[in-house]
């Protein structure tokens, strides 16, 4: 792969830490310390989407969003608001989040799949890990309970699956699940490393979560003899008819593997390096 430069804007740089990235036939939109940007194939700039500030038809911060057809949704997680523009930047609509604290959003079926925790969440409390939505953000139910997810958002990563279904990975089991557009849950895969798998929780949590692993798990990742031992994190999902793949990190370096589906194995996996220069 041949690295490619962002166009500026003036003398000050585009975007700073790119926090996620959307690759479409409009070009390559790219979230940055709050803000959308969208750039064109060749790198040039094309300008933001939308606007940052408290205006109703502007977000405090781009927390998320998602690409689909010639529309961008954006979360905006501290405004507390769903957002909707239109390929080129121009405004369409918005609506104010219904159910607790909405942190990503993928398509599902003709509407969306978002990942949103309640207020609160102490360990006697249930709450969801996913909920559905319509084409217009209207909430329509949740889908899976807690025992699929961190409550501290250690893990939760969900992506567009193939058929207009979508797929959210647990870090803490180390598992992929598909979620159909009637909103049901099914397990998918089950990713291992071989010897550097997750070691598995201590026990099943059952339909109450517990916290407990969580924060066994968070000071565990922060040490380097256990990142020798066991994989990281994934950070990001795609699938095709054929293939998942997936970005993941170990012992400090990034990869991308490459699972086909067919033949029940991974035929790719590719360490990623910093270019000469």
């Amino acid at each position: 792969y041949s690295p490619m430069s962002l166009e500026s804007d003036g003398d000050t740089p585009s975007v700073g830490m790119i926090t996620r990235a959307e690759a479409t036939g409009h070009g390559y939109y790219l979230s940055s310390m709050g803000k959308l940007v969208l750039f064109g194939s060749d790198g040039s700039l094309k300008g933001n989407i939308g606007n940052t500030g408290r205006a109703g038809n502007e977000y405090i911060g781009c927390s998320s969003f998602c690409v689909r057809g010639d529309e961008v949704a954006v979360v905006d997680f501290n405004g507390h608001k769903l957002m909707k523009f239109s390929g080129d930047g121009k405004y369409i609509c918005s609506r104010d989040m219904e159910q607790g604290s909405i942190s990503e959003l993928t398509t599902l079926g003709d509407g969306w799949l978002c990942r949103f925790t309640f207020k609160g969440g102490s360990p006697e409390v249930k709450a969801y890990a996913l909920g559905t939505l319509d084409r217009e953000f209207n909430f329509k139910g949740q889908a899976g309970d807690l025992v699929l997810t961190s409550a501290y958002n250690l893990a939760g990563l969900v992506a567009e699956g193939a058929d207009g279904s979508a797929l959210f990975w647990n870090g803490i089991r180390n598992t992929v699940y598909r979620i159909t557009p009637d909103g049901q849950v099914h397990e998918l895969y089950r990713i291992t490393f071989g010897d550097y798998d997750f070691p598995a929780p201590e026990k099943d949590a059952g339909s109450e979560y517990d916290m407990q692993y969580d924060y066994q798990m968070i000071m565990n990742s922060q040490k380097p003899e256990w990142a020798g031992r066991h994989a990281g994190l994934i950070s990001r999902m795609h699938e095709t008819p054929s293939y998942l793949m997936f970005t993941y990190s170990h012992n400090g370096d990034t990869f991308i593997a490459r699972y086909d589906k067919k033949k029940h194995r991974t035929d790719r996996n590719v360490m990623l390096q910093e270019p000469d220069g």
